[in-house]
């Protein structure tokens, strides 16, 4: 019997060719384990070029945030940013020539032909430590005056843990909390005289709800762990002003008057400070004597003694369709420094050359001194108004706006009050579909009373009234033109004074 090739030559090498036949697969695929097959590399090729081009993404996205930030006046410091801004003001400027003859040569206008005046450049900057803590300061340059000032500087801790509790506690010079957003160059009788300017002081502003209701399920999350900045002052702006609020940003179910899903929103204010110092200040333009008043001046040379304690309780609301409404009350506790006794013993006192007192504040030591009042604010939007017939801004529409305040220092007491009303509409844009959006008529009345018998020769002791007529027109969103005129009226104890005032002011903000 012939045996087969194959046969003979197992027989004859054995099991030797079946193992090296295993070995060499196991080997094989031993390799064929280690790389991956041309599919597999392809799918994680085209994974990673993915996870490129999403890192290319976020690559540019930051790039555009920081052309974006940049371009805003924004720069980064680690962690931090620093926030620029500011204003520029020009005055045109027409005063009544008068001569009141009790004053002498103090009772002449100083400046009665119309002229122009640089009245300041304003910078503004805001350092943004997180999303918590910030120090904000104003610089001002005037330039008719030769002075740089620093008008205020503080630092601020704003927290929100809640969307019904907001804290905010302030350290600095800054306004009083009182101080309201008057839209006009000129001041109120009663702004001039009390919250015209800036004290060192600690503040704390607690909020409890909010003025649009509970906020919806977005609105919520993007409030989480956010500081709560819809109250304050910002670059070129002045106080708090109604219709700058994101109005409807509860929610946009309720109804206007549905108090149990909108109770409002209370905001409870305590400070203690440094306080004032009693000064004279003119009531316009022009630094003739017979413009004087008291004034709450600020006095960062003397006394800093922390001793002013002050609080206040506002309410605010948003009835949407009805408007927003707040009212608001406080109350300040002070001791009179010695320079402000020295100013009423004899700024605020006629005496004769012996030095006895003839009219006026006289030689009360009495150091008492306590501030008081009531504000109250409302807006009603234009939308409201004028809904499917006018086409118009969130910020336009009807606003209201009154304020009373009682000061006693010593045995001086001066009280006042004012009402101002203003209606802002738009009308596009009427010149090269850019400039010429909005304009704002606006009308104030207002009154100063002082309990010491008018003396001529003394106009802090004068009680006053004036009329201020104005309207503001938008040319862009950041260029103003306020044009308002002043009707003054006082009582001297003698004749009256021709002290009315025009001014006309381009703002610049930026």
């Amino acid at each position: 019997m012939i045996e087969s090739l194959p046969s003979v030559l197992f027989r004859s090498l054995g099991a030797r060719p079946l193992l090296l036949a295993v070995a060499v697969l196991c080997v094989s695929g031993q390799a064929y384990g280690q790389f991956p097959s041309p599919s597999e590399r392809i799918d994680d090729l085209e994974k990673r070029v993915e996870e490129l081009e999403e890192e290319l993404k976020g690559i540019e996205k930051d790039d555009k945030k920081k052309d974006k930030m940049f371009s805003g006046g924004v720069l980064t410091l680690g962690g931090s940013k620093l926030r620029f801004g500011g204003k520029a003001e020009f005055n045109f400027i027409d005063s009544e020539s008068e001569s009141f003859a009790p004053l002498g040569a103090d009772g002449i206008t100083r400046n009665a032909d119309p002229h122009l005046e640089v009245q300041r450049l304003r910078i503004v900057s805001v350092l943004d430590l997180n999303r918590w803590i910030s120090v904000a300061g104003q610089l001002d340059f005037k330039p008719e005056q030769g002075d740089t000032r620093l008008k205020e500087l503080y630092a601020r801790h704003d927290v929100q843990p809640l969307w019904w509790y907001a804290s905010r506690v302030q350290i600095g010079l800054d306004d009083r909390f009182i101080r309201p957003n008057r839209r006009t160059r000129t001041y109120p009788l009663i702004g001039n005289a009390f919250w015209r300017d800036e004290s060192l002081a600690l503040t704390w502003r607690m909020t409890f709800g909010d003025s649009n209701g509970r906020p919806s399920e977005d609105k919520k999350k993007k409030k989480k762990q956010k500081s709560r900045r819809v109250t304050g002052t910002g670059p070129g702006t002045e106080g708090f002003d109604f219709g700058e609020s994101d109005m409807g940003g509860g929610d946009t179910a309720l109804d206007a008057l549905d108090f149990d899903r909108n109770w409002g929103e209370f905001n409870v204010y305590l400070s203690v400070g440094q306080g004032y110092a009693l000064d004279n200040n003119e009531v316009g333009r022009d630094g003739a004597d017979f413009n004087n008043l008291v004034q709450d001046n600020r006095d960062l040379a003397n006394d800093l003694s922390l001793r002013a304690l002050g609080g206040g309780i506002e309410y605010r609301r948003n009835f949407r369709e009805l408007g927003e409404i707040a009212v608001m009350g406080f109350y300040f506790d002070d001791e009179l420094r010695d320079v402000s006794v020295t100013f009423l013993q004899q700024q605020l006192t006629l005496r004769d050359p012996g030095g006895v007192a003839l009219a006026g504040y006289g030689d009360s030591g009495s150091r008492k001194s306590h501030r008081y009042g009531a504000s109250v604010r409302y807006f009603l939007p234009a939308s409201t108004l004028f809904e499917n017939i006018l086409e118009t801004r969130r910020r336009d529409g009807l606003r209201l706006f009154a304020q009373y305040i009682n000061g006693d220092d010593g045995v001086l007491e001066r009280r006042g009050w004012y009402v101002q009303g203003s209606y802002r509409f738009s009308f596009g844009r009427l010149l090269l579909d850019r400039y010429f959006r909005s304009l704002e008529p606006l009308v104030r009345f207002g009154k100063l009373d002082v309990n010491l018998d008018p003396v001529p020769e003394l106009p802090g002791t004068w009680g006053r009234d004036r009329v201020l007529l104005g309207g503001i027109l938008e040319v862009t969103g950041d260029v103003f033109v306020k044009a308002e005129y002043a009707f003054n009226s006082e009582k001297t104890g003698d004749r009256s004074v021709d002290n009315d005032e025009l001014l006309i002011q381009l703002l610049v903000r930026f």
